[in-house]
């Protein structure tokens, strides 16, 4: 199954080749009605360039690719919603050098338990606090108190293998990430988990971030530049 028809010739073009990195199997374990539902006011959003309740106010330093990366974070600790395209044509330089985002129309607001429970995945990956961790999979919905242990091991396994081992060394590149994506989504399709739309804009979010950091190149330090940006925005 290719992304759905309908849905790459509803989204701008300038904007499918994000949705190309996606797994198609992650359009069958997503929320239809949601996403439905959801569509018209991000397409409209998008069409009018609409941004007007919500603003990009962080700047960074002068490297770009960490610029992009601390953006990646910082948004995550936003609750009145997120950019999602982070490619390079997005974001600027000021006259200091500083890099900044340059806001748009491609934005969406997470449902609060998925935004709270990600931000628990990444502190307890990060931090090695199991417990954080699990709590995280439980409010994003990958996992349940029902569901046996085995499987729950089986789910942190594949997504901690999807986060990556290497993260005081990471390196960026769109098909590892599209490969990654896919043997979790599948695994996913085969276990019968349901999941809700925010996971397909988390996929277009890294996609985008893959995107820009593949161009940059270089390697980066992913576990400390979180923490950085969770001391400043907790």
């Amino acid at each position: 199954m290719a992304v759905p028809v309908f849905l790459s010739q509803l989204i701008p073009q300038d904007y499918r080749p994000l949705l190309a990195a996606i797994s198609p199997a992650a359009f069958t374990v997503v929320d239809w009605k949601q996403l439905l539902k959801e569509m018209p006011v991000l397409l409209k959003r998008i069409n009018d360039r609409e941004n007007v309740s919500l603003r990009s106010e962080y700047a960074s330093s002068n490297d770009l690719g960490q610029a992009v990366l601390e953006f990646y974070f910082f948004q995550i600790f936003n609750p009145d919603g997120l950019f999602l395209d982070l490619r390079l044509k997005n974001f600027i330089k000021d006259k200091n050098n500083h890099v900044s985002y340059v806001p748009n129309g491609f934005w969406i607001q997470w449902q609060e338990t998925f935004r709270l429970g990600l931000i628990s995945i990444y502190q307890g990956f990060y931090k090695k606090d199991d417990e954080k961790l699990e709590w995280g999979l439980l409010q994003v919905g990958l996992i349940d108190r029902k569901m046996p242990k085995e499987k729950c091991d089986e789910v942190k396994k594949m997504l901690l293998a999807h986060l990556g081992g290497d993260y005081e060394n990471q390196t960026f590149y769109v098909a590892d990430f599209t490969k990654s994506f896919e043997r979790f989504f599948q695994f996913l399709q085969k276990n019968k988990i349901r999941l809700s739309v925010d996971f397909l804009y988390l996929g277009i979010y890294l996609a985008s971030l893959y995107h820009s950091l593949e161009k940059v190149g270089g390697t980066y330090d992913v576990k400390k530049c979180f923490i950085e940006i969770e001391e400043k925005r907790l």
